[in-house]
């Protein structure tokens, strides 16, 4: 809402940049307002004065040919900030868009599944049951393996919550050995072996990156090495 990123709080709306998310050592932000956002990330390049809005009066309004009109004349390397609130401000937008297709204009969408949903016309689905997820599959419910690659407070919370259910047991991998071309190899040997024997006793394993017993990830620009084998 004019062009402010909320994230629902219980009950509350909170700006991004007040949430926990924002302080992600990996894609943290200041901006809540994703006009400056634009400008933030892109270190200057896209001015927030120039990134163009799609209102959210202008989709509740319905106003598909305006909408269309602001996506084509949107500037090449520009950046446009959609205001929704519910699915059906994005499905008037996934409209106005499709009316752009023979415009020339090429887009990329950084977006939640919402999005995503409308585009592919998926209607709503129940959460998925235990025989959903061997629906199809010789498969009858047997140990998984759960990578886990956020490191915010929430799913922190989730995975506790799972490990003290008994739902998962807790397999970690020291990520910091992967800046010695010796140590790695072993360390994920002993994680690999560790989480198939708590597979053969037939339980599950949540698997993630650990330094010094924290959840920890490893940033490409910690090392001058190539890590991209690894």
């Amino acid at each position: 809402m004019d062009d402010i990123h909320y994230v629902r709080e219980d009950h509350l709306l909170v700006p991004a940049a007040e949430t926990e998310f924002s302080r992600d050592s990996s894609f943290g932000y200041t901006s809540s307002n994703l006009r400056h956002y634009v400008e933030e990330k892109t270190g200057g390049a896209v001015r927030a004065a120039d990134v163009v809005s799609i209102g959210l009066d202008s989709l509740q309004a319905g106003d598909i040919d305006g909408i269309a009109r602001k996506l084509a004349d949107a500037p090449k390397k520009g950046a446009v900030v959609v205001n929704a609130v519910d699915y059906n401000d994005l499905k008037v937008f996934t409209v106005a868009f499709a009316r752009t297709a023979g415009s020339g204009q090429r887009f990329v969408f950084r977006s939640a599944a919402s999005l995503v949903k409308v585009f592919a016309g998926l209607d709503d689905k129940a959460l998925l049951k235990h025989n959903d997820m061997f629906a199809g599959t010789s498969a009858v419910g047997g140990p998984g393996i759960l990578a886990a690659g956020s490191y915010v407070g929430k799913t922190t919370r989730l995975l506790a919550s799972l490990v003290n259910q008994g739902i998962l047991v807790e397999v970690n991998l020291n990520i910091r050995t992967a800046l010695h071309a010796d140590a790695f190899p072993a360390e994920v040997r002993r994680a690999g072996l560790e989480a198939e024997e708590h597979m053969k006793e037939g339980r599950s394993v949540c698997l993630y990156t650990t330094n010094a017993g924290r959840r920890e990830f490893l940033s490409a620009d910690e090392s001058d090495e190539d890590l991209s084998d690894l």
